[in-house]
């Protein structure tokens, strides 16, 4: 659906039914020589505020040390008259001129910046004639609240209605040029808008004294971007806009090919030869042509895939490429949901079991944590309470009952029976995830294969799901490595009682089919 225009007519009916008749040559050059009035008018108006002077000085640096382009911020020209300066004197505004006189003219307005000289600086920025469209629209928005702003508001409103007034007299070209590129997959909606962004941009680049018509000149700049929406749009793999012209300029010869030949040329070296004596094409820029041909040609997979018809009752079904080909990364939903169901039922069985051998067992074998069993005393809290104690830092309330109570199941009655680590204090990780339980010291050899083995202090980092080493677990809860390893082997064997056995019987039987 066209886009609605705010006097109630769509933007369709108002390129293709416009009754606006075309410009003529007077009106041509009293609208133009509006906008070029308007424009200076404008630009001065912007350049007069400190704001605006220095986002133009900005600009003007970032165009001399290359990082923007110089075409598309300045507006250079050949036959606009010369800015005069205040004695005087003639300042050309040609691209060499401007180029020349650039380092220096920004070393003046760096100093003339530094004494706040802000009108002086307005007139010499007016000798480098940039282009006030890329400067004025954060200029507005930072002085909203002030009352310079409705002033430059009114300016840049009459300068874009004197626009609108040469642009308005030439939708006939729109329409004549959207008619040619109906059917190359674009809607007629969308060439009316890209005609007019063409339009508009002919209207700032017109230069009136150089003797042609507006509508000759605006031609080139419709043309252009209803082709580059054609190109961008109607084609899976985007082509250069210089490559199109050059695939529209071959297929111009190729039914004469086919004609003398009998066939369609292809990508050899004797047919590129014959294009090229039958054309008059280079031959490199025929091998372009071929690329360009052979992207166009490029098909999507799926449309290769053999597709179901509905017969003989056979479903309507459209295969694609993404649904044969199996997917490596992602496990399968019956094996997920098989895994699952088994890690609840380790979770159930480790329940039974003292918080004293589970808890290392879990943290060494990567088994997740539990704060929801209300049963026992929450899990990953205390593991966290642990950590943290033995970090040295302070607990609070709940975490020194969190870790009353496991040292109650011990034998132990006070916090001070569980050492706080003589390694020191570990640094915490920033933007941890949830599943972060805390870091401590741990001592690590530095080569454990050597003869010469040298112990030393690293920092490891706690996750809820990840296996752990028997010195890590050790260093958490203040043990010998073979104290885990002991804890570790009373849980095997508790799992090997008859009732907890059970428990786990019919994931074992299902792995064995």
């Amino acid at each position: 659906m066209a886009p609605e225009h705010p006097n109630g007519f769509g933007l369709e009916e108002e390129y293709f039914d416009s009754p606006l008749p075309l410009l003529t040559r007077e009106e041509e050059l009293t609208y133009t020589k509006d906008v070029e009035h308007t424009r200076r008018e404008f630009t001065h108006a912007i350049l007069s505020t400190p704001l605006g002077i220095r986002r133009a000085l900005e600009t003007l640096h970032d165009i001399q040390n290359g990082v923007l382009p110089f075409g598309r911020f300045i507006r250079a020209s050949q036959t606009e008259p010369a800015y005069a300066t205040k004695n005087g004197q003639p300042v050309s505004l040609s691209e060499s001129a401007i180029h020349k006189r650039l380092p220096s003219t920004l070393r003046q307005l760096d100093i003339l910046l530094a004494q706040h000289q802000y009108k002086e600086m307005a007139h010499i920025a007016l000798t480098l004639p940039l282009d006030i469209d890329k400067v004025h629209i954060p200029v507005l928005k930072e002085l909203r609240t002030t009352a310079t702003h409705q002033r430059l508001t009114d300016k840049y409103a009459t300068y874009n209605q004197a626009r609108h007034n040469l642009a308005n007299g030439n939708h006939r070209l729109v329409k004549f040029f959207a008619n040619k590129y109906i059917g190359k997959g674009v809607s007629r909606a969308d060439l009316c808008g890209e005609g007019e962004i063409g339009l508009l941009r002919a209207v700032d680049k017109f230069e009136w004294r150089m003797g042609f018509k507006f509508g000759t000149y605006a031609t080139w700049w419709i043309r252009q971007a209803m082709q580059r929406a054609v190109d961008n749009q109607s084609s899976i793999i985007r082509i250069p806009l210089h490559n199109t012209e050059l695939e529209t300029s071959v297929r111009s010869y190729l039914t004469r090919f086919q004609e003398e030949y009998g066939r369609s040329p292809r990508n050899t070296d004797g047919d590129i030869w014959r294009l090229e004596a039958l054309s008059g094409i280079s031959e490199e820029a025929l091998r372009e042509y071929f690329q360009i041909f052979n992207l166009r040609n490029t098909r999507n997979f799926d449309d290769l895939m053999p597709q179901n018809k509905p017969d003989k009752g056979t479903p309507d079904e459209s295969f694609t490429l993404g649904s044969i080909l199996k997917d490596t990364h992602t496990a399968e939903v019956p094996l997920t949901v098989h895994q699952n169901d088994i890690r609840d039922a380790v979770i159930r069985v480790l329940r039974t079991i003292s918080l004293t051998c589970r808890l290392p067992f879990k943290i060494r074998n990567g088994i997740a944590l539990t704060d929801e069993d209300d049963t026992s005393i929450p899990e990953r809290s205390l593991l966290k309470a642990i950590i943290r104690h033995r970090n040295g830092h302070r607990l609070t309330k709940d975490e020194k009952e969190l870790l009353l109570s496991y040292l109650d199941l011990q034998g132990k009655r006070d916090i001070k029976s569980f050492p706080v680590s003589k390694l020191g204090r570990a640094p915490v990780l920033a933007d941890a995830d949830d599943q972060y339980l805390g870091s401590l010291l741990v001592r690590k050899s530095e080569n454990p294969h050597g003869h010469r083995r040298r112990r030393i202090l690293k920092p490891v980092d706690f996750f809820e799901g990840a296996t752990y080493t028997l010195d890590e677990v050790s260093t958490i809860f203040a043990v010998t490595r073979e104290r885990i390893r002991q804890l570790e082997t009373q849980v095997f064997k508790k799992l090997k009682n008859s009732e907890r056995q059970s428990m786990l019987q019919p994931y074992a039987d299902a792995a064995l089919l």
